[in-house]
């Protein structure tokens, strides 16, 4: 039993969905700008991901019922819980649909490198047909997939990304005394707030707490213990926060030459790897893509059944055409001429509207009066859970231009 769960436990589908073209190319980005400086900022959040993920997956264990569910019974006014449950779905549909294109979009540079692409003429406008492969592989992965399924693909997705990534970072041998200055010394400034901002927004996201509640609101009748899954988030998110990292680690020997996303890494550190370097960082790329193009649609699926009250909404037909659905919109957009970084860029922005909501929803329902048998956080939890809350609220603010 805990082998089984360290290998299929619900939180490594969590890394598999924030370890994604967002997160490769914004820490390519940070390491080639910054050297190690910021691998402080990935440390908070890989622990800022670690609390709100267990809080999320906690409310969930102990009430049994996916976060919308929650919040439709805590609602107990017609027009607000309307009101609230339209917030939630639009803000994540809107959110997972960019998300969506960033993510095929990234999936399709890693796939450039092995299959040269194509275009398919459509009257005024031409698809590009590596992201036609990857959209067509995942709807078949998800028409035909289930929960576990689910699980062992994305740990080998996981995986790869983390050979690919680990070794790319080894093979350049840092500093380990200005390494572990970049992981344990903060250095702010205003240049670096935007950056910082960035990699906050990317491993913090949203949609994964909707997601990972769904998944744990049955464990209690699986013999499942809170523990063992808070010691499952430790451990997946551990692993994610590794990759990300070995990432910025990596790309920090490239500090100086112009590098404007994920790809370029791999051209560039041809001196370092030798020509098989593009194919490491491509695998690694394409892993991402395709991790977090499975982990999205499934999430806003959860969440629009959660609201419509869908029953088996794991394996019904409603339920896959609608996590399809998202995944086609997104091709769409990934298809049509749109350059990868501006599409992820997008995503990123989509994720500043929709953290300051989530936040105010978890904070309000660990604290609000309650009959639905969920625990109130400590005061410390409480305190943490308030400035984590704040901060998300900051970082879409600042997301969306009303902070300079």
């Amino acid at each position: 039993m805990q082998k089984n769960r360290f290998k299929l436990g619900p939180a490594s589908l969590i890394t598999a969905a924030f370890i994604g073209p967002g997160t490769v190319t914004v820490c390519t980005l940070a390491g080639v700008e910054f050297g190690f400086d910021l691998l402080w900022a990935l440390v908070i959040s890989i622990l800022a991901t670690i609390f709100i993920q267990n809080t999320a997956a906690r409310l969930s264990f102990e009430t049994e019922l996916g976060l919308v569910s929650i919040i439709k019974a805590k609602l107990s006014n017609p027009a607000l819980r309307f009101l609230g449950l339209a917030l939630v779905v639009s803000a994540v549909f809107v959110g997972n649909i960019a998300y969506e294109a960033g993510n095929i979009s990234g999936a399709m540079l890693g796939l450039d490198e092995f299959i040269a692409p194509g275009s398919i003429p459509l009257g005024r406008i031409s698809l590009n047909t590596n992201p036609l492969i990857i959209g067509l592989l995942v709807s078949v992965m998800i028409w035909f997939g289930n929960i576990e399924f689910f699980k062992k693909l994305l740990i080998t997705i996981v995986v790869l990304m983390s050979i690919a990534f680990i070794f790319a970072a080894i093979a350049t041998q840092p500093s380990i005394p200005d390494l572990l200055r970049g992981l344990f010394i903060p250095k702010l400034d205003a240049e670096k707030t935007v950056r910082i901002l960035s990699l906050v927004g990317t491993t913090v996201v949203p949609y994964n707490l909707f997601l990972h509640a769904a998944l744990v609101k049955d464990s209690k009748k699986q013999g499942v213990s809170l523990r063992q899954l808070q010691q499952d988030t430790y451990l997946s998110i551990a692993i994610g926060g590794l990759i990300s990292i070995c990432i910025v680690i990596a790309a920090a020997s490239l500090s100086g030459q112009a590098i404007s996303n994920a790809r370029d890494m791999g051209l560039a550190l041809e001196p370092v790897l030798g020509s098989y370097a593009k194919y490491l960082i491509s695998l690694g790329l394409f892993a991402a893509g395709l991790s977090s193009a499975i982990t999205a649609p499934l999430a806003a699926a959860f969440v629009l059944g959660e609201s419509l009250s869908w029953k088996n909404d794991k394996g019904s037909r409603s339920f896959k055409l609608t996590a399809i659905g998202v995944l086609v919109v997104g091709f769409i957009f990934a298809s049509i001429g749109y350059k990868p970084v501006e599409i992820i860029q997008f995503a990123q922005v989509a994720n500043g509207l929709l953290l300051p909501v989530i936040g105010v929803f978890i904070f309000w329902i660990v604290n609000a009066p309650n009959d639905l048998n969920i625990s109130k956080p400590s005061l410390i939890e409480n305190v943490l859970l308030l400035i984590l809350m704040l901060f998300l609220f900051f970082l879409g603010m600042k997301s969306l231009g009303f902070i300079n």
